[in-house]
């Protein structure tokens, strides 16, 4: 469906969540330093970047890795906030 909704230029599916292990996720990212709260997002910090740039992206997630290449950017802030603006 992600993919189909980058091909056509516009969100297909109407509700998505967040797994509650995003959240944690991000929680010790940030008590390790690997980034930084701005505003409603976040951001990678330098010592993050560092350590990122020591992963191999297409080895360590070697599924998701094409999959998300295919889409590229493609999937918008606009797509995202024309969807929000239906729920509202």
């Amino acid at each position: 469906m992600l993919l189909e909704s980058a091909n056509q230029n516009q969100i297909l599916f109407g509700v998505w969540g967040i797994d509650p292990a995003v959240n944690i996720s991000l929680q010790y990212a940030e008590a390790e330093g690997l980034i930084s709260k701005s505003g409603i997002s976040y951001k990678l910090t330098q010592y993050g970047a560092k350590y990122v740039s020591g992963i191999d992206s297409e080895i360590a997630f070697k599924d998701d890795y094409f999959f998300l290449q295919s889409i590229g950017s493609k999937i918008t802030e606009g797509m995202v906030e024309n969807i929000i603006r239906e729920w509202e």
